[in-house]
């Protein structure tokens, strides 16, 4: 009885602070988000020490060996920084309605790669970490009139789930449950671009390697669809620079595979490589290494 009412008071609080956030970042102009998002995420660092905790032991058990401790919580910082900033840049969406209202926020690289990828009529599996600010990056793509499909769980709260929604909605983006996989091959073989972001501890079918040095479980399915549809994999990231920009990286297509193990561990690989490269931008806060 005490632990269901804890758990209905965390999801009414979670639900009534994103309408307040939606109501603040309504306000602010784009010019505040960065210095806003800083403040903010600073004083979060400073007055949640259990989340601090748990993102500087997941910091320390990764990436400690590469860094020393001054860094490891500056890093630490800056994530609770990145964060808040990429919170109100979400919100930000809602008043964003052509691709000329992000052209000043967001620089693409290497696009010739998607298109490559897509040249034949069919779609494209595009993986990415959950580094940078992945919504501006669907938002933006779609935006510039290409199909977009995301495969993702639902919000655990329907209210909340329904906000992204509408965040997305508005970019035409589709929306496809995760285990929806007969409905994402069909969008895939009608053209469209299927983001997925497999870089977290969910329980889906899926194997155990390596992460940063520790094992894992890492969802399988992407590499199964990738085999079975014989539709390549394109690897891309996402981040932040010091002036508030979202960068947009294609990387590599993956292709020609046929041992899923092995494609996971690909691009598995490829994630590490980008999240060193902006450590400060990913998911620390989530159990990447808990037991499924």
């Amino acid at each position: 009885m005490l632990r269901s009412l804890k758990k209905r008071l965390k999801k009414e609080s979670a639900y009534y602070l994103m309408l307040f956030l939606i109501y603040i970042g309504s306000l602010i102009p784009r010019s505040l988000v960065l210095p806003l998002g800083k403040l903010i995420g600073f004083a979060a660092y400073k007055l949640l020490p259990k989340p601090r905790r748990k993102a500087l032991k997941n910091l320390n058990s990764a990436i400690g060996m590469k860094f020393n401790a001054e860094e490891i919580h500056e890093i630490c910082r800056r994530n609770f920084e990145h964060w808040a900033i990429s919170l109100f840049e979400v919100i930000g969406l809602l008043k964003v309605k052509t691709v000329q209202d992000l052209n000043s926020k967001v620089k693409v690289r290497n696009l010739e790669l998607l298109n490559e990828s897509l040249k034949d009529g069919k779609g494209v599996i595009l993986l990415t970490p959950h580094l940078g600010n992945w919504e501006i990056a669907a938002a933006y793509l779609s935006l510039m009139g290409y199909k977009f499909a995301v495969l993702a769980k639902e919000v655990y709260d329907l209210r909340l789930n329904s906000i992204l929604l509408k965040i997305r909605g508005g970019r035409k983006i589709v929306n496809i449950p995760r285990d929806s996989i007969f409905t994402a091959v069909k969008y895939l073989k009608t053209g469209y671009i299927l983001g997925i972001l497999p870089d977290q501890a969910t329980n889906v079918s899926g194997i155990y390697i390596n992460f940063f040095h520790k094992p894992a479980y890492t969802p399988i399915g992407p590499a199964k669809l990738s085999i079975k549809t014989k539709i390549p994999m394109l690897l891309f990231y996402n981040y932040r620079d010091a002036g508030g920009k979202i960068n947009i990286v294609f990387d590599s297509i993956l292709e020609n595979y046929s041992n899923e193990e092995e494609l996971t561990l690909k691009w598995s690989r490829k994630f590490e490589e980008y999240i060193l490269r902006f450590p400060e931008q990913w998911v620390w806060l989530h159990d990447r290494w808990k037991k499924i």
